[in-house]
């Protein structure tokens, strides 16, 4: 029997190594008039301010409680701290012990090591597209009538979290995903950016989901905005209610996490430190802003730092059965543009990128413009960072491209 097990890791180790090396392969045929770079067709499925929060909806709109302050019941999601990972060091008699055992179950062999993802990656890779039946299907999302040439095997996606009454996109954050380059970027919008409506009015960036219909089409609208913020329309988008968050945690058997301070929120109290957590107290963590310096800034670090934790530790073997289950709730329960290809292509990336991985927040400063507070854009600091971390193009992204309000 462990002879067996062997071989077929073997075998699937060889596979691995062979897909690779037509990878690299047609990496090298790539040219410039190529039409698709990373060979996909086009034609599938395709979250700083106090308690006196305002929404700057126009004067001649009816202030309904859709857009109403923190005092009237909105933002019941608390605030943010200066977020610090701690990494620890790893012990080197056990991981001296591990590397034993390894050779021990290998035969004495030692194995040379590979670049990328090792065995076990491999197996939940190969795991997770059997079990979606899906091979052929597996691919990255991709923006409608987009022409510009594409990186390979390369895509964006608008990740964004409703508050309490599921009107405003009170978490928003563009996942960048490289199979190609190896990378997983996030890159958080601030709830309050400052924007202008259709009608040149003044109103934060969290409020056009609601201003226009919520749904499918209140997310079109809202990626329309994201469009004249980073220069192009990402390539799909995922809304998730926040109570799904405690559900999606506690069927990944929970996450290790840095609690910044001692909080307390809807009778949840977390102490300070780094701990392990469940889905109610993850939510009660991605809520609390109130304590931070730096408010919902705060806020937006802490969440960026448990999505990291979540998306390391959860990313493996052991957490095959989990995945498959959490990828069906969020198939079933959240408003999404991706297809189940679409989801087995970003588990695939995620599990090949996460050595390279980089968070930020949009450039910008805290301003008060007639009384409400806005988070106002930097344009030329967004384009140099776009271009750095967060461009999908073989070509720069031009200053033209974005229509940032100031």
């Amino acid at each position: 029997m462990k002879h067996r097990r062997n071989s077929e890791l073997e075998e699937l180790e060889e596979q691995l190594r062979r897909a690779e090396a037509e990878e690299a392969a047609a990496d090298v045929a790539q040219t410039d008039e190529y039409p698709d770079e990373d060979g996909y067709e086009d034609d599938f499925d395709g979250w700083l301010d106090d308690e006196m929060d305002e929404y700057g909806v126009p004067d001649d709109e009816d202030p309904s409680p859709l857009y109403q302050n923190y005092v009237n019941g909105y933002g019941r999601v608390p605030e943010e701290a200066v977020y610090a990972d701690e990494v620890e060091e790893p012990d080197d008699r056990r991981e001296s012990m591990n590397r034993r055992a390894v050779m021990k179950a290998s035969g004495g062999r030692r194995r040379k090591k590979k670049r990328g993802c090792g065995c076990l990656t491999a197996l939940l890779v190969l795991a997770l597209v059997i079990v979606g039946g899906l091979c052929l299907f597996v691919r990255p999302p991709r923006a409608e009538g987009e022409q510009r040439q594409r990186k390979r095997d390369t895509a964006t996606i608008l990740i964004c979290g409703t508050d309490a009454d599921g009107t405003r996109t009170d978490t928003m954050m563009l996942l960048y995903l490289s199979g190609s380059e190896r990378k997983v970027n996030l890159l958080s919008l601030p709830r309050d950016t400052y924007t202008l409506t259709s009608s040149g009015k003044a109103a934060k960036l969290n409020s056009a989901y609601g201003r226009n219909g919520t749904g499918a089409e209140g997310m079109e609208v809202l990626l329309d905005y994201v469009r004249d913020i980073i220069g192009y329309r990402p390539d799909g988008y995922i809304l998730l209610d926040f109570t799904m968050v405690p559900r999606i945690v506690d069927i990944m058997g929970g996450v290790d996490v840095e609690v910044p301070m001692d909080m307390d929120v809807d009778e949840i109290v977390l102490s300070k430190g780094y701990q392990h957590l469940s889905g109610d107290q993850v939510l009660a963590l991605l809520r609390f802003r109130k304590g931070y310096a730096t408010a919902d800034l705060g806020r937006i670090q802490v969440q960026r730092a448990v999505m990291k934790a979540a998306m390391e530790q959860w990313l493996s073997p052991a957490h095959l059965v989990g995945a498959v289950k959490a990828v069906s709730l969020l198939e079933n329960s959240s408003l999404s543009s991706l297809s189940t290809g679409n989801y087995l292509w970003v588990a695939k990336t995620l599990l090949l990128g996460m050595s390279d991985f980089r968070s930020d927040t949009l450039p910008g400063y805290a301003d008060y413009r007639n009384k409400v507070s806005y988070y106002i854009l930097e344009p030329e600091k967004v384009l140099e960072l776009l271009n750095e971390s967060y461009n999908p193009f073989r070509t720069s992204i031009p200053a033209g491209n974005l229509n940032i309000a100031g």
